[in-house]
């Protein structure tokens, strides 16, 4: 499982958005988009649509700000950074606290 080394990730608002350099892998045997550091309450600012139900305190930091109607709303989408090299830095938000 990835980690967040020296990032306490208890402490982050949600809502909070930040560059993560580290590798985001899917989850095995999980739902098809769903990543290893959504266990530690993250998830990658890729514009997708969730449920208000599901995610209600991201519902009510970010509302309809990003798009979405009703009880679905979207997370910002955010292009990730080159870092030099082949690395890359992905821009992540804090879904739960």
């Amino acid at each position: 499982m990835t980690t967040l080394p020296n990032f306490n990730h208890n402490t982050q608002p949600t809502g909070t958005v930040a560059h993560f350099a580290g590798g985001i892998a899917q989850s095995a045997g999980s739902d098809p988009g769903t990543t290893q550091i959504e266990a530690f309450g993250w998830m990658v600012c890729d514009g997708r649509l969730l449920n208000a139900d599901q995610y209600p305190e991201l519902f009510a930091a970010l509302g309809h700000a990003y798009g979405g109607e009703g009880t679905q709303f979207n997370i910002p989408k955010l292009s990730n950074v080159p870092a030099g090299g082949s690395n890359t830095l992905k821009y992540i938000i804090k879904f739960t606290f």
